[in-house]
């Protein structure tokens, strides 16, 4: 019997040790927000992509008030995984052929700096798109 009860308390204590008020009360805020999915071009590896790409989605989420979820996505898979995005970052060829045939515009673009035309990016949202 002592047992049990030292096994009750101890469950009660981690239990209540683990359960932050303000982290509950964030998580819960968050659900409320929208949600955007955002597809990143796999550059090399998906997890350079996601070590690139991470900071930048929460950065986006921060300032925005708003739900991003990231999705490195391998350049032949692209097109077959456009309809589940918001927005996407990728490579001139494939923001052509998704303007083309899928209606895509450029929402906004990489400024020139030091190292010029070497280094440019753009962010794109579909036609249908609420943004």
């Amino acid at each position: 019997m002592k047992r049990i009860f030292t096994a009750a308390c101890l469950l009660f204590l981690f239990t209540a040790c683990t359960s932050n008020p303000s982290e509950q009360k964030h998580a819960e805020a968050k659900k409320d927000l929208p949600t955007y999915k955002i597809g990143y071009m796999i550059c090399n590896s998906e997890n350079e992509t996601n070590a690139r790409f991470q900071p930048f989605t929460a950065y986006l989420g921060q300032q925005l008030n708003a739900n991003f979820e990231m999705q490195a996505i391998d350049t032949t898979n692209f097109l077959k995984e456009l309809d589940g995005l918001d927005f996407t970052h990728t490579n001139s060829l494939l923001y052509i052929i998704m303007n083309r045939f899928h209606g895509v515009e450029i929402l906004a673009t990489e400024k020139k700096d030091s190292l010029g035309s070497q280094s440019q990016g753009v962010i794109i949202a579909r036609a249908d798109s609420d943004i």
